[in-house]
C-alpha cells in the first residue's frame, strides 16, 4: 500500500491517497555503527540503500509497452529500465550522523545530528503513471539539528536548540519542514517516594 500525491487544493495544500500495488520489489540494506572515543562523547550513524519497483511495470518495460514524454519537445519514446525510478516517496539513499556530548557531574549535554535524504519521486508529469523524469522528483537535502541543555536545579532542566539549521525549505514536497526552527524548553522531573505502612487488625 502506497501513499501518493494525487492533487492540490486551491490554497496549495496537498491531497494524498492510498494506492494498492499487487507485486512490489524492494531490495537494499541498512547499517548502523556507534563509537565512544571518550567517556563524555558518543558518535553514532546509519545508512540505508533502497531500490524499489512495481514488478508489473518492470515486465511492461521489458516488453516495450511503456513510453515517456520529453518535457521540452513533447516527443514520446520508449522508457528504458534505467530511467524507471521505482515507487514514489522512496529515497535510494538515506543517512544520519549523531554526536552526543554529556557532562553528568554538571548536568550538561549537547547534540549534533545530520540527516541526509537523496531525491525521491513525488508525482507523474508525463502521463505514464511512473516516476522517470527529473522534474518528477523532490530534491535531496541535508538537515542539521543542534541542541544543548543544562540542569538548573535538581529536577529542573533547560534545553535550547535549532532544528533545520541550514533552513532547507521545499513547500511543494515537504510541507512539514517549514524552515529553520529554534526552540527553548523547560522540563521538570518530580520524584515521589512511597512509604509502605503496616496495617494492623483491630482487636
Amino acid at each position: 500500500i502506497l501513499t501518493d500525491l494525487i492533487a492540490y487544493r486551491t490554497g496549495g495544500a496537498q491531497v494524498f491517497s492510498y494506492l494498492n500495488v499487487s507485486r512490489v520489489m524492494t531490495r537494499g540494506f541498512e547499517t548502523e555503527a556507534s563509537w565512544r572515543p571518550c567517556e563524555s562523547l558518543t558518535l553514532s550513524g546509519g545508512y540505508q540503500y533502497l531500490v524499489t519497483a512495481d514488478r508489473d511495470v518492470l515486465e511492461d518495460i521489458r516488453e516495450g509497452r511503456v513510453f515517456k514524454r520529453d518535457a521540452e519537445s513533447g516527443a514520446s519514446s520508449r522508457l528504458s529500465r534505467s530511467e524507471y525510478a521505482g515507487l514514489p516517496g522512496r529515497s535510494k539513499h538515506m543517512a544520519n550522523l549523531k554526536a552526543f556530548w554529556e557532562n553528568p557531574d554538571k548536568g550538561r549535554f549537547a547534540t549534533l545530528r545530520l540527516i541526509h535524504r537523496s531525491r525521491w519521486g513525488i508525482a507523474d508529469m508525463d502521463g505514464n503513471g511512473l516516476i522517470n523524469r527529473p522534474d518528477e522528483f523532490g530534491r535531496g537535502f541535508l538537515q542539521v539539528n543542534l541542541s544543548a541543555g543544562t540542569t538548573i536545579t535538581r529536577g529542573l532542566r533547560m534545553t535550547a536548540g535549532v532544528d533545520n539549521l541550514l533552513n532547507h525549505r521545499d513547500p511543494a514536497t515537504l510541507p512539514g519542514l517549514p524552515g529553520i526552527n529554534p526552540y527553548l524548553s523547560l522540563s521538570i522531573k518530580a520524584n515521589h517516594k512511597s512509604e509502605n505502612k503496616k496495617k494492623t487488625n483491630p482487636p
